[in-house]
């Protein structure tokens, strides 16, 4: 982990509410591994206050700049949605622990949903196993990144409304996977409700998962206890710095 200052490349609008902002980080396209995370001062300064965790969501390493999708949903983002290309950006970075990747040619399954889906895009470059990536969305309307997932993977969508691919849940699309062949490893990032269904998925049918846990942050480097989860074990574990990727066996699911 470093603090860095770096240069804001864009940041634009990629649907309501929801930013694409890229970044120039030699050392993040150096160091980050998929499923890690930057802790960003909101503010664009060195200061400690209103820093927020921010998943990477995709990195390109002969371009040296990383990309993060956000959605503004308090002060924090809000003021990250303002800044524009060319300011300096304050951040730790990379934070976390991240995806163990699949051997080559395992077939793996790479599920997301809502904001889950966009850490999982630097998942699928990096990943070289068969990819397919199941992504779930509220609407139609805010389903990004489905084209960006197409360039290293099978892609299948579910929207709740049914307004974009399968009317339904992204647990869905993972269970009809299994059944029409099979995969040997799942990912996934999104809300507890939906990783916790995917966990017993993967137990019914003897599948390798690891997920990415998503929980309120402060220091983000384990310092504090606001990021705390349990184990299988009775444990409390921090997210921030022993995941945010765990092995789901790993967790309690009550």
């Amino acid at each position: 982990m470093r603090e860095l200052s770096e240069r804001i490349i864009h940041n634009q609008l990629l649907a309501e509410g929801i930013y694409h902002m890229r970044v120039e980080s030699p050392t993040c396209a150096e160091e980050a591994k998929p499923g890690q995370f930057v802790h960003l001062s909101c503010s664009g300064t060195t200061t400690p206050l209103l820093r927020r965790p921010i998943s990477i969501c995709d990195i390109n390493r002969p371009m040296e700049y990383m990309d993060l999708v956000y959605q503004v949903k308090g002060e924090g983002t809000a003021l990250l949605a303002r800044m524009e290309a060319g300011e300096k950006i304050n951040m730790l970075a990379p934070l976390g622990h991240g995806f163990d990747l699949p051997k080559a040619g395992e077939r793996v399954a790479i599920i997301g949903g809502g904001l889950g889906v966009y850490p999982m895009l630097f998942l699928a470059r990096e990943s070289k196993g068969i990819n397919t990536s199941c992504l779930g969305f509220r609407n139609k309307e805010l389903a990004v990144l489905v084209a960006d997932f197409a360039r290293f993977s099978r892609v299948e969508v579910a929207t709740e409304d049914g307004s974009l691919g399968q009317r339904g849940y992204v647990t869905q699309l993972l269970e009809e996977g299994i059944q029409n062949g099979g995969f040997d490893v799942i990912y996934a990032c999104g809300p507890l409700p939906m990783l916790k269904a995917v966990h017993e998925i993967a137990l019914q049918y003897g599948i390798r998962c690891q997920v990415s846990m998503e929980e309120r942050m402060a220091c983000g480097i384990g310092a504090c206890l606001g990021c705390a989860c349990e184990t299988a074990e009775g444990e409390m574990q921090h997210v921030c710095s022993c995941g945010p990727v765990f092995n789901s066996r790993e967790l309690s699911w009550k």
